[in-house]
């Protein structure tokens, strides 16, 4: 399933852009130099791409993401700042219900 949903993600990616995994379900990727509205384009490719995998194991189940979008920018004082307005919009999407992109405020 990792692998999967990692190879979907990636198919969407510039050149510019880096995918990593911060662990267990949890991937990261870093947009370089994308404006706004490319990184929600972006998300919601990766989104609809990573829910119309078919995954053999998984008896017909659907797969899901969840996704955030926070801009690394001058008034975002550190990269722990940063993650962790990520991961605030992250479990925003999540609360909202299955398939969603949030952004951080």
């Amino acid at each position: 399933m990792i692998k999967a949903v990692s190879q979907s993600i990636s198919g969407e990616l510039r050149s510019t852009d880096h995918l990593g995994r911060l662990g267990g379900e949890e991937f990261g990727v870093l947009l370089g130099q994308a404006e706004q509205e490319v990184a929600v384009e972006i998300s919601e490719r990766i989104r609809l791409n990573v829910s119309a995998l078919s995954v053999p194991g998984l008896c017909g189940e659907r797969v899901s993401i969840s996704l955030s979008l926070a801009r690394y920018c001058a008034k975002v004082d550190s990269v722990t700042a940063w993650m962790a307005a990520a991961d605030r919009a992250l479990y925003e999407a999540k609360r909202a219900g299955l398939g969603r992109v949030a952004e951080a405020a």
